[in-house]
């Protein structure tokens, strides 16, 4: 089950964020699908095929890239890094044509062999400041 885990979870990301066909959202994704990030919690296909496309419209040019993958029943747990260019608004920062990268980490529960829930922790305080949409003093730097 493992193995089956870690190629659903990479397809998703390939398809959803690196490809941008939101419409094969409901190959991977649960009806009853919850995903509880750190400033909200985004609930249903419908609901994630909006972050998703919003994401899209502010790095078009997005890719997502998964760097180690570790599953136990069903659970699986990524690492990942967002690059883009920040080409539209986000989080009502207007477009500030600067390169941005994103760490995180995603924890996903799956079920029925779909995506029933995910915990996404981000860097987002970090894209944030590349942006311009916060000082960079707010990281602590000089």
């Amino acid at each position: 089950m493992s193995a089956e885990n870690k190629a659903l979870v990479r397809r998703y990301v390939d398809e959803v964020y690196n490809a941008n066909n939101l419409e094969h959202l409901e190959e991977f994704i649960s009806p009853d699908y919850v995903n509880h990030m750190e400033a909200q919690e985004v609930t249903g296909i419908e609901r994630l095929r909006g972050l998703a496309r919003d994401m899209h419209a502010a790095l078009p040019d997005m890719r997502h890239t998964v760097h180690i993958q570790l599953t136990e029943g069903d659970k699986e747990v990524h690492r990942w890094t967002i690059t883009g260019t920040h080409r539209g608004d986000w989080m009502g920062a207007p477009a500030s044509g600067n390169e941005v990268t994103i760490e995180g980490l995603t924890l996903v529960r799956l079920e029925h062999g779909k995506v029933a829930e995910e915990w996404t922790f981000a860097n987002s305080l970090e894209m944030l400041v590349q942006i311009g949409a916060l000082p960079a003093d707010v990281l602590g730097g000089t």
